[in-house]
C-alpha cells in the first residue's frame, strides 16, 4: 500500500481542520523563510495511498513536516501539536493536501515527518489493533532522503510515499516500522485525482461565487470558486447558502473540493463557517464513511475518514434526527449511503450536529426529498458535451434495467475522482444524483467517481508498460515502490533491469519467480468454469499483455460475496500469483 504525502511549492491548506490556519507565524510554528534575494515559493503537502492486502484501515497522525536544505538547516512546512489524522487506505489514488507554507528557493536534501506514536490498524476481518512506532512513547521522526530544488517564486510539488507494503508490524512488541519514499514533482503529477480540505481565513470576497483564502499568515492565497450544488453552512447560526452571501472577511472556514496546485485554486463543493471553536455548538469533530445501519436512534458508520482516531472499525453516531441536513434529509437517509457527519466526539460516540449525504440535492436547492437521490454504476459508451451515456451495471434507488443505456446530465456534477479527460469510452464510473423525471427519465449527476483512474486507456497502456499505482512515469514500471527504473515491476525498492519478481534481488531478466503476488481490479467479461476474464481497470505487481487478463479461481476464497455471485459485469479485485500467462487466484473480492 502506497501513501504519498505531497508538497507543492505553495504548501497550502489542510486536508482536514488543521491547527496551522489563520494565525500569525508563532501560532503555527512554521520556520520563517530565510532572508534571501530570491522570492519564496509555495510547497503543498499531500497524503495519498494505494491498496493494502492485509489492512482495511490504517490510522496515523501527522504532526510535522520539514524540509532540510543542503546546509542541514530545517524549515518547518507544517506543524500541529494535535496532529492531522489520516486513514491511509482511504486515500487510494488521492493527493490529499495537508498544508501550505512558503519555502525559500534553493536545493533540499531530505524531508522529515513527525508522526504521533500511536497507530491504529484494522485488518480485513475488522479486528482493531493499537500499535506504536517506538517504545519511548514520544513522537516518531522519520527522515526521508530527498533531492529537489525549489525555483525562485515558482510553485512545484513533491511527495512522500508511505509504502505500506513495506511496513512491518511486530505483533509481539506492538511496534510498526514504517517505510517512506520520496517522489519528485513529475511523479506527483501522475496521481489519479487530487482533492483537498482546506482550513483558513477568508481574506477577500470577489463576487457571489469567488473568494480568497489564506491558511496561515505567511501562506499564499488560495482562490476558491464555488462549484454548482455547493453548500455554505454557518455552524453557529445553522444558516445554509449557495453563494458567498453568508461569508465575511476574516471568517474561519473549512473548504472541501478539487484543488489545482499549479494555480493555487480550488473548486469548492462544501464550505463550513466556524468562527468560534470554543463554542460547544460548533461541529469541530467530523467523520466520513458509509452508513451500515440506522434504527432511528443510533447510526452505525463504517468510518473512512475522520479528524480523530475512532478506536474501532465502525463508529456509533447519535442525535442524527436533530441534526442539520445540508444535502438530503432524514427521510433520504439509509444504509449504503456515503455521508459526512460533524459534531462532538466524546471518545465513544459522535453526537451529530450537521449531516451531508453525498450525491443528494443541496438543502438550498430542490426539495431534497426521498425521491431525489439515486446511484448508478456502469461503463461509459459515449460522452458529448455535458451528456454521458452509460451501459448500466448497477443501480440503487432507481428503476433502471441492468444492461440498459442511460443518458446522464453532468453539467453541474462534481468530479470527485479523475479529470474530464478520464471520461472516455470504456471507463467505469459511479454517479450519484437523481432521476430526471421531467426530462425523458434521464439522470442528473451530482457526484462522479471514476473507478481505476482514467480506465484502461491510461491506467494500463501497453505502449508505456505503466500500470502501477505509483506516480512513477517510467518504462515498464508497474510496481508500488518509488523507484524510477526500467522493467521493474516487483514490490521491492531495488532498481534493477527486467526484474519483476518479489525477491528484492538485483538481477536481469528475471520473470520466473512463482511467488510474485499480484493484484488486479476489473470488470468480468467472461466466465467459463473456473476461468474468469477481466477487462482491467487497475493492475499491480505484473505487466499484462493487453486490456484483459485471465484468472484461475478454482482455489480462491471470496470476500463480500460467494462463487454464485460472480458473473459477467461483476466488478472484482483478484489477488494471487502471476504465471506470465494467467493469475492463479487466492482471493476474489467483490467491489459492489
Amino acid at each position: 500500500m502506497n501513501i504519498r504525502l505531497m508538497s507543492i511549492a505553495a504548501l497550502a491548506a489542510t486536508l482536514t481542520a488543521c491547527g496551522g490556519g489563520g494565525g500569525g507565524d508563532s501560532s503555527n510554528g512554521l520556520t520563517p523563510t530565510p532572508n534571501t534575494s530570491t522570492t519564496p515559493a509555495a510547497l503543498s503537502v499531500f497524503v495519498t495511498d494505494d491498496i493494502s492486502a492485509q489492512y482495511r484501515k490504517v490510522w496515523v497522525t501527522v504532526m510535522q513536516v520539514s524540509a532540510v536544505d543542503s546546509s542541514g538547516a530545517e524549515h518547518k512546512l507544517y506543524q500541529d501539536a494535535t496532529g492531522k489524522v489520516f486513514n491511509l487506505p482511504e486515500l487510494d489514488g488521492i493527493g490529499a493536501l495537508l498544508n501550505t507554507a512558503p519555502l525559500a528557493a534553493g536545493d533540499y536534501q531530505s524531508l522529515n515527518i513527525t508522526l504521533a506514536n500511536t497507530a491504529e490498524l484494522v485488518d480485513r476481518n475488522g479486528l482493531t489493533v493499537t500499535a506504536r512506532f517506538n517504545d519511548a512513547g514520544t513522537p516518531q521522526v522519520i527522515e526521508v532522503a530527498a533531492d529537489f530544488t525549489v525555483a525562485d517564486g515558482q510553485s512545484s510539488a513533491v511527495a512522500l510515499d508511505f509504502d505500506l507494503k513495506q511496513f512491518n508490524y511486530d505483533a509481539t512488541s506492538g511496534i510498526v516500522s514504517p517505510v517512506i519514499v520520496f517522489q519528485n514533482e513529475t511523479q506527483v503529477k501522475e496521481l489519479e485525482r487530487r482533492y483537498a480540505k482546506l482550513e483558513g481565513a477568508v481574506s477577500a470576497i470577489t463576487d457571489a461565487s469567488h473568494f480568497t483564502l489564506r491558511s496561515t499568515a505567511r501562506a499564499p492565497l488560495i482562490t476558491v470558486t464555488l462549484a454548482p450544488n455547493v453548500t455554505v453552512v454557518n455552524e453557529l447560526t445553522r444558516i445554509i447558502a449557495a453563494d458567498t452571501s453568508a461569508l465575511a472577511v476574516d471568517d474561519r472556514v473549512d473548504v472541501y473540493g478539487n484543488y489545482d496546485s499549479s494555480t493555487l485554486t480550488l473548486s469548492a463543493v462544501s464550505i463550513r463557517i466556524d468562527n468560534d471553536s470554543s463554542n460547544n455548538l460548533t461541529a469541530r469533530d467530523k467523520a466520513e464513511g458509509m452508513v451500515t445501519s440506522y434504527d432511528g436512534s443510533t447510526l452505525v458508520l463504517d468510518v473512512r475518514e475522520a479528524n480523530f482516531i475512532p478506536g474501532n472499525n465502525t463508529l456509533n453516531v447519535v442525535n442524527v434526527s436533530n441534526a442539520l441536513f445540508t444535502k438530503g434529509n432524514l427521510v433520504t437517509l439509509q444504509a449504503g449511503m456515503q455521508v459526512e457527519i460533524r459534531g462532538h466526539w466524546d471518545g465513544s460516540l459522535l453526537n451529530a450536529k450537521i449531516v451531508e449525504i453525498e450525491g443528494a440535492a443541496p438543502a438550498t436547492g430542490l426539495g431534497a426529498g426521498a425521491e431525489d437521490y439515486a446511484e448508478v454504476q456502469g461503463l461509459i459508451t459515449a460522452h458529448e458535451g455535458d451528456i454521458l451515456t452509460l451501459q448500466v451495471m448497477k443501480t440503487e434507488r432507481a428503476n433502471i434495467a441492468i444492461g440498459s443505456s442511460l443518458s446522464v446530465d453532468i453539467a453541474n456534477a462534481w468530479l470527485k475522482t479523475g479529470s474530464d479527460a478520464c471520461l472516455i469510452d470504456g471507463a467505469y464510473v459511479e454517479i450519484k444524483g437523481a432521476m430526471n423525471n421531467a426530462g425523458n427519465d434521464g439522470f442528473i449527476g451530482r457526484t462522479i467517481e471514476i473507478e481505476g483512474g482514467c480506465g484502461t486507456a491510461s491506467a494500463n497502456d501497453p505502449s508505456t508498460g505503466h500500470d502501477d499505482s505509483s506516480s512513477v512515469n517510467d518504462t515498464g514500471d508497474d510496481d508500488s515502490s518509488g523507484v524510477n527504473d526500467a522493467g521493474d515491476n516487483d514490490f521491492s525498492d531495488v532498481s534493477d533491469g527486467g526484474d519483476d519478481d518479489s525477491s528484492g534481488v538485483t538481477d536481469t531478466g528475471d520473470d520466473t519467480d512463482s511467488s510474485a503476488q499480484v493484484e488486479v481490479k476489473g470488470v468480468v467479461t467472461a466466465l467459463t468454469d473456473d476461468l474468469v476474464t477481466l477487462r482491467i481497470i487497475k493492475a499491480e505487481g505484473f505487466l499484462p499483455a493487453g486490456d484483459t487478463v485471465t484468472a484461475d479461481i478454482v482455489d480462491a476464497w471470496y470476500e463480500d460475496g460467494d462463487r454464485a455471485r460472480l458473473g459477467v459485469n461483476s466488478l472484482v479485485e483478484i489477488k494471487g500469483i502471476w504465471t506470465n500467462d494467467q493469475i492463479i487466484a487466492s482471493k476474489v473480492e467483490f467491489e459492489w
